[in-house]
C-alpha cells in the first residue's frame, strides 16, 4: 500500500515537474526568439551605418 502511494506521488511530482519545465522552456524559447530578432535588427542597423556612403560625383 505504501509503495503504491509513493509511486502515485512520484508520478504526480514528475508530471508537475514536466509542466513547470515545459513552461520554462517555452518562455526561454520566446526570449531567445526575441533576442534573435533584436540581434538581427541591430546587425542590419550596424550594416546600414557602416555601409560606405556613395560619393557624390561633382
Amino acid at each position: 500500500m505504501r509503495i503504491g502511494a509513493l509511486t502515485i506521488e512520484f508520478k504526480v511530482l514528475a508530471s508537475l515537474k514536466a509542466l513547470v519545465l515545459s513552461n520554462v522552456i517555452e518562455e526561454y524559447r520566446l526570449r531567445i526568439g526575441a533576442l534573435t530578432i533584436e540581434f538581427k535588427v541591430l546587425a542590419s542597423l550596424k550594416a546600414l551605418i557602416l555601409m560606405p556612403l556613395p560619393q557624390g560625383e561633382a
